[in-house]
């Protein structure tokens, strides 16, 4: 096998891997939107969201090279500042499914990309 077709393989892969993780987030935000008509509030969601997928990622750290020690790191203070704000975007995310049609807030959500270029530090 050369070099070319190995590479053709791995975008085709890629490519079958993207559109893969945007269904997913697909039904992601239809179910959320769901549950929010039903009375569901935001950070149930995000507890929910985060306890299910709990285990699936440290069955994957466990079963790496290094398992649990490649998790240590020499700069826990950045590793908090970074969960606290992983969790109040993913709650603005949710908050957003619920207050909006679930067209509007797919349609904001394509707009993300264009955000850090207008907002530097």
């Amino acid at each position: 096998m050369t070099a070319t077709a190995k590479s053709g393989e791995d975008i085709a892969r890629g490519i079958a891997l993207r559109i893969a993780a945007a269904g997913c987030f697909s039904v992601m935000a239809a179910v959320l939107k769901l549950a929010s008509l039903d009375g569901v509030v935001a950070p149930e969601m995000l507890f929910y969201r985060a306890f299910f997928g709990l285990p699936v990622v440290l069955a994957w750290v466990v079963t790496q090279p290094g398992g649990l020690a490649g998790l240590t790191t020499r700069r826990p203070l950045a590793h908090v500042g970074r969960s606290a704000l992983g969790i109040v975007s993913i709650l603005c995310v949710f908050q957003t499914l619920t207050l909006l049609p679930l067209a509007d807030a797919t349609t904001l959500s394509f707009t993300a990309p264009s955000s850090p270029p207008c907002c530097p530090f």
